[in-house]
């Protein structure tokens, strides 16, 4: 049970947005493979977590340089984005 235990704890660390989490079972079994599946799982979204924050502040940078203002609004009609000249 500890193996499934110390996956679990992991996963809810993951959900938290704590990618730091790393998952160490010698298994050679399932269990193994699984933590190892994790592990590069939570790799890819650390890093996909920094290319999306990197995208975004290039993003704003654009819309604070230009004179024209821009909002963007989300499905019910809400401001999720607006530059200072909006």
């Amino acid at each position: 049970m500890r193996p499934v235990q110390t996956l679990t704890t992991a996963a809810e660390s993951i959900a938290r947005g704590e990618y730091a989490e790393r998952v160490f079972l010698t298994n050679n079994d399932e269990l193994g493979a699984l933590a190892r599946s994790f592990n590069r799982m939570t790799r890819e979204l650390d890093g996909r977590e920094a290319q999306l924050r990197e995208s975004r502040q290039r993003l704003m940078t654009v819309l604070e340089g230009m004179v024209e203002g821009v909002i963007a609004l989300d499905e019910r009609e809400r401001i999720v984005l607006a530059n200072r000249a909006a």
